[in-house]
């Protein structure tokens, strides 16, 4: 009866990963990048109480939200943004860029943050923005965006740019570094980190991987049942 028991226990959280799965997200990440006593240093998926304290104490710069999407998301969600185009399979890797407190929204000359960029350990299959990325905003290398001066500014303190899109034929995360370029006198690269493809690992399984073991303990269960 506890062999029994056991084996139900095991496909029903097989079950629930396959749902969650099956979703079509396959990891998402939440960076921030904060002073540290005039050092940039980055916590990823920090909690609550850590966030209120640094956002107390006015320390918070930047804000990094990586989502990775599985194939069949990807296909579709590259349809829906360009319907006339084909693209290469792979995973996509959506960002979306916050400016916490670079810059001074009050300067009338301070442009904010006009550029972001992700140092990928391997070479993205495709980088784009979507429709809901803000206008002026555009691909400049791989992967990289820049503000080409189509709106009053770029990103002042409290601005997001979302849509920032990447295809890989990775779908494992793994640290990566980034840095913005803030259009102060002179100019500034702000460098952190956020989550980005590893090479050399195995992708995340597929929901029908998953439903595949799924199946396979349902039909070790119905084995079992049956010699009883």
């Amino acid at each position: 009866m506890k062999g029994i028991c056991l084996v139900i226990l095991t496909a029903m959280v097989l079950v629930g990963m396959a749902s969650i799965a099956s979703a079509g997200v396959l990891n998402e990440d939440v960076s921030y990048w904060w002073n540290n006593n005039g050092t940039v240093q980055t916590s990823v998926d920090p909690d609550s109480a850590w966030l209120n304290q640094q956002t107390i104490a006015g320390t918070l710069l930047v804000k990094v939200q990586e989502t990775v999407y599985d194939q069949a998301s990807t296909q579709v969600l590259l349809a829906r943004n360009d319907p006339a185009a084909s693209f290469p399979g792979g995973y996509l890797y959506a960002y979306s860029l916050t400016n916490l407190g670079v810059g001074d929204a009050s300067n009338p000359v301070d442009n904010g943050i006009t550029q972001f960029s992700v140092n990928w350990q391997v070479a993205p299959e495709f980088v784009t923005i979507s429709r809901q990325t803000l206008q002026g905003w555009t691909v400049t290398s791989t992967p990289a965006w820049t503000w080409v001066d189509e709106n009053p500014t770029g990103l002042l303190p409290g601005d997001t740019a979302g849509g920032l899109w990447a295809i890989s034929k990775i779908s494992v995360d793994g640290v990566a570094t980034a840095s913005v370029f803030y259009d102060a006198s002179g100019g500034q690269t702000i460098s952190g980190q956020t989550t980005g493809p590893v090479p050399g690992l195995q992708s995340t399984p597929e929901p029908s991987g998953l439903l595949a073991l799924v199946s396979g303990f349902v039909g070790l269960l119905t084995g079992v049942l049956r010699k009883r």
